[in-house]
């Protein structure tokens, strides 16, 4: 088998009157080029080249096997052009992953204003709990995941950066039982089905509940999933369900949009979601990413 030196020696053989000429052609010296050939020849078991007073002629060998060496190089060539384009086309590209909630709340006013500082540059986000996300991070699908957790975040394979605790806001209509009470327990709470916005929000809620409990914890949530954390209109008129929610939508979005909701308060719950950036360990930041968690982090503040 030829190595791509000796094919790009060959077609200069071939395009060349004389050893002296194809070796300038190569870079190489005539010795060097000589003992070259001799090996080639050897290799395909065939003359390939004749030299007649200092003049060198292809064989009938050799002719073919440039001819055809010629366009192996021409479809090499053609391929590394198209994996620069490739490189080039994902040069400034960033993927990141984005729990629900952050996403209905900070993601459109988060990419507007990366896109008028950085009108070159290119973000996809994916949109989905840990569970999800986890599997993209490891496989390098993803740079970055913004999202929440039941818990403080530790793993050996990923770090992270803390982003912001919410406060999760239960979340009922006027006409629902509890609505009216200026206080109200974990056990009753757990008798309504619940609306989540994350299928994450299964561990949050079962961190609340004792054991005794827990066969009517796993009836009841959850009762279903919101897509969008900020579409709650469409449950509101179900007086039985209780709405779970992170603090900040409620307060930036759900509080004035839909006057028909209140928050319930809850006695002796734990009801912290905890908010992280996390990416794989050893990674170094693009300037992309860097921006864009900064604009994350400030607007999370503007909030309040």
């Amino acid at each position: 088998m030829l190595t791509a030196s000796e094919m790009k020696y060959l077609v200069a053989l071939g395009e060349s009157a004389s050893i002296g000429e194809a070796a300038d052609r190569c870079g190489v010296t005539q010795s060097a080029l000589s003992q070259s050939l001799a090996s080639m020849e050897s290799k395909l078991g065939a003359q390939l080249f004749v030299r007649r007073r200092g003049m060198l002629r292809p064989t009938i060998e050799g002719e073919a096997i440039a001819q055809r060496v010629r366009a192996m190089l021409m479809q090499y060539s053609q391929l590394e052009s198209d994996l620069a384009s490739v490189r080039e086309s994902h040069a400034g590209r960033t993927n990141i992953g984005i729990g629900p909630a952050i996403s209905s709340l900070l993601l459109n006013p988060a990419l507007t204003e990366f896109y008028l500082q950085h009108p070159a540059s290119t973000v996809t986000f994916k949109t989905g709990t840990w569970s999800a996300m986890e599997k993209l991070l490891s496989s390098g699908e993803i740079s970055l995941f913004l999202g929440g957790f039941s818990s403080a975040f530790s793993s050996k394979e990923f770090t992270s950066i803390p982003f912001s605790k919410e406060r999760v806001a239960f979340l009922a209509s006027k006409n629902h039982p509890l609505f009216a009470q200026p206080s109200v327990t974990v056990s009753q709470l757990i008798r309504y089905p619940v609306i989540a916005h994350s299928a994450d929000s299964w561990n949050f809620w079962r961190s609340l509940v004792r054991e005794e409990d827990m066969s009517l914890f796993k009836r009841n949530m959850p009762a279903s999933i919101m897509e969008n954390p900020l579409d709650a209109s469409a449950w509101i008129g179900r007086s039985q369900y209780v709405i779970s929610t992170i603090q900040c939508i409620w307060q930036a979005s759900l509080a004035s949009a839909e006057p028909l909701l209140k928050e319930l308060t809850v006695a002796n719950t734990r009801n912290v979601a905890h908010m992280y950036f996390v990416y794989n360990a050893g990674h170094k930041f693009t300037e992309d990413e860097q921006a864009l968690m900064e604009i994350f982090q400030r607007l999370r503040r503007e909030i309040g």
